[in-house]
C-alpha cells in the first residue's frame, strides 16, 4: 500500500494511526512524501519514499480572500507538473494495491490510479465535500467554479494538458473542487462535518490520528493561553503581537509559538507571556484553560480531544469555515483574521467563564475519546484491499 500525501504537518499528522494501524495488521505501507516528513514513517514503522517537492519550504504568505481560491487549485497543478515524473516510474515498478491519497494531491493521485489500474482511497484532512456542502461556497462560485471565468479555463486547460501528456482521463475543476471519490477516510468525527448525514457510508469519518502521537490525559488543573498559528502561512506579525498583549490584559499566563515568523516581527516575552518559536501542541492543550488558534483542523480537533474551548483567528477559506463551525457548535469564538488586542482580550474572558462551552468541550472530548480513527481508517482501506484482490 502506498500513503501519498503533501509535506504540511497538518496533512501528515492525520495519517498517523492509519499508517500504523495498518503495519500492525501485517500490511507493507510505504509513505510517498518529501523527506522533511520522513520521521511519520519511522514512527509508524512504514517504509518510505521521499520525492522533491514544489511545497517545500511551505508558503509563509497567502492571498486574501477570493484570490486564495483561484490560487491555490494552480499551485497544485504545478506540483502535480512537478512530481508525476518522479512517482509514474515509482507506481508502475511497485505498483501498489491500493492508494491512500490526501485530498490535496486528488490530480496527481487520479492520473496515478489510471496509469497503475490500483484501488485510491481518499483521506481528506478537514471537510469532506458533496453536493450539500462546498467551504468555499460563493467566494469559489465567484473564480475556478464559474465557467465563464479565465481561472476556470486555464485551470480546465492544465488538467486538460496534463491528461493528454500522461494518457490519462482529464480531471474537471468540479470534480477537483470537491475531491469526488468512491472511498474516503475523513479525519474528523461525522458531527462535526456539515451535511454530515449525507455522505455515504463509504466515507469513513475517523477523527484524528492522536494514538500515535501518545496524546496525554487532559489535566485536572487549568490554567492560562496557549496560542499558535500553524505552521504555513505564518508571517502574521500584527497578529501575534495583539495575541500577546491580548493574553497579558486577561491576567492569565500565556504561551504563543509564533513558528517561522521573521526574527525581526517576533514579540519579546514578559513576565506574563513566553514567546517560543515551538511548542510541544499536545503537552501545552492537555494544560490550556483557552486555545487561540488559526482554526486549522488538525489543531481544533486536538483542542477538542483535550477538551480546551478555543478563540479561532481564520486566515485561509478553509479556515474560516473551520471556524464558523467552532462557532455554530457552541465550541468556541470566531474572530476575523486582524482582531484588536482587545477583541482577543475579550473573547478569552468569554469562552473561559462560559460554563455551557466548558459542558459542550468535554463533551465532544467524550465523543473523539471513542472513536479509533487507526482501526476504522484500516478497515476503510482494507475494504478496498478486498476489491483490488476481486478484481
Amino acid at each position: 500500500m502506498a500513503l501519498l500525501t503533501i509535506p504540511a504537518t497538518g496533512h501528515v499528522n492525520p495519517t498517523l494511526d492509519l499508517a500504523a494501524e495498518l503495519v500492525r495488521r501485517g500490511h507493507q505501507v510505504t509513505y510517498v512524501v518529501p523527506e522533511p516528513y520522513g520521521w511519520a514513517a519511522r514512527l509508524t514503522g512504514a517504509g518510505h519514499v521521499a520525492y522533491d517537492s514544489t511545497l517545500v519550504p511551505a508558503p509563509a504568505e497567502t492571498p486574501p480572500g477570493p484570490e486564495f481560491a483561484a490560487w491555490l487549485p494552480f499551485v497544485l497543478l504545478e506540483e502535480t507538473k512537478h512530481v508525476l515524473p518522479q512517482l509514474v516510474p515509482l507506481m508502475t515498478s511497485l505498483p501498489p494495491d491500493v492508494l491512500v491519497f490526501d485530498r490535496t494531491t486528488y490530480v496527481t493521485a487520479r492520473a496515478l490510479v489510471d496509469i497503475v489500474g490500483c484501488q485510491s482511497v481518499e483521506l481528506f484532512p478537514s471537510f469532506a465535500y458533496n453536493e450539500h456542502f462546498d467551504i468555499a461556497g460563493d467566494l469559489e462560485r465567484a473564480t475556478i467554479l464559474n465557467p465563464g471565468h479565465d481561472a476556470y479555463r486555464q485551470l480546465s486547460d492544465g488538467y486538460a494538458g496534463l491528461a493528454k501528456e500522461w494518457g490519462t482521463t482529464a480531471v474537471t475543476v468540479e470534480e477537483f473542487a470537491v475531491g469526488r471519490a468512491d472511498r474516503a477516510v475523513v479525519a474528523i468525527p461525522r458531527e462535526f462535518q456539515p451535511a454530515g448525514g449525507t455522505f455515504p457510508a463509504s466515507y469513513v469519518f475517523a477523527g484524528p490520528a492522536l494514538r500515535t502521537r501518545h496524546a496525554p490525559k487532559p489535566s485536572a488543573q487549568r490554567r492560562g493561553v496557549y496560542a499558535a498559528l500553524g505552521t504555513s502561512f505564518t508571517q502574521r506579525a500584527d497578529t501575534f503581537r495583539a495575541i500577546a498583549r491580548a493574553i497579558e490584559t486577561t491576567g492569565r499566563p500565556g504561551l504563543l509559538a509564533v513558528g517561522d515568523l521573521a526574527p525581526d516581527q517576533v514579540p519579546p516575552s514578559t513576565e506574563a507571556v513566553r514567546v517560543v518559536r515551538e511548542a510541544d501542541q499536545l503537552a501545552e492543550l492537555a494544560s490550556a484553560e483557552v486555545f487561540v488558534t488559526h482554526a486549522g483542523m488538525g489543531s481544533v480537533q486536538e483542542a477538542l480531544a483535550l477538551g480546551v474551548p478555543m478563540v479561532c483567528l481564520p486566515q485561509t477559506t478553509e479556515q474560516h469555515a473551520v471556524a464558523a463551525r467552532v462557532a455554530e457548535l457552541g465550541l468556541g469564538v470566531a474572530l476575523g483574521d486582524a482582531p484588536s488586542p482587545a477583541e482577543v482580550g475579550a473573547a478569552i474572558d468569554q469562552v473561559s467563564g462560559d460554563e455551557q462551552v466548558r459542558a459542550r468541550v468535554d463533551e465532544w472530548a467524550w465523543l473523539l475519546e471513542s472513536l479509533d480513527a487507526g482501526a476504522l481508517g484500516a478497515d476503510a482501506v482494507q475494504d478496498a484491499l478486498a476489491a483490488s484482490v476481486a478484481d
